[in-house]
């Protein structure tokens, strides 16, 4: 029994060697499990981070799209805003236009105002005068001269009195 065959021996030994890969195998694979789940976690790790850096990107493009669209309303608005500072301008300055001739027509209100009662007075200087030298009409007041030099100085007073009526008139209708 100590001789063994050969073909014995070289089964043995064949199966000896199937008995170590056997159980060498199996450490290897036990060995190799916490790798592979280790290595699947990195992976599910590594697809979320890839999925979270390519929601960022569309997250940033949407973002630079935004903010393009908001400087553009900006300019928009700044155009609107010199626009109107523009236009307050040129009604300030119309404004001061319109104060200064208001001034000028108040003084020419005033002007004419005066220019109106002194008119008034010189009717009211005419009309006493008639009553003092007594007479009703101008005519009559030219007729009831006694005498050919109080005619003519009556004819010249009635004449100078048209002549002032005349001027009081287009006074009166310039001044309206």
């Amino acid at each position: 029994m100590t001789r063994i065959s050969t073909g014995r021996k070289s089964l043995f030994f064949l199966l000896a060697c199937a008995c170590a890969i056997w159980v060498h195998g199996s450490k290897i694979a036990l060995a190799q499990e916490p790798l592979q789940s280790a290595l699947a976690s990195m992976q599910q790790k590594l697809s979320e981070t890839r999925l979270q850096i390519e929601f960022l990107n569309i997250k940033k493009k949407d973002t630079r799209l935004h903010v393009k669209s908001l400087e553009k309303r900006i300019q928009k608005q700044e155009k609107k805003l010199v626009s109107f500072r523009a236009q307050l301008e040129e009604v300030a300055s119309e404004s001061i236009r319109v104060r200064s001739k208001v001034a000028l027509l108040q003084n020419e209100v005033v002007e004419t105002r005066s220019k109106s009662v002194e008119i008034l007075k010189r009717f009211r200087g005419r009309f006493v005068h008639l009553h003092k030298i007594r007479q009703g009409t101008l005519l009559s007041s030219i007729f009831s001269a006694k005498d050919l030099n109080s005619f003519s100085f009556r004819f010249e007073m009635v004449r100078y009195l048209l002549q002032n009526d005349r001027q009081i008139l287009a006074s009166i209708k310039e001044n309206r």
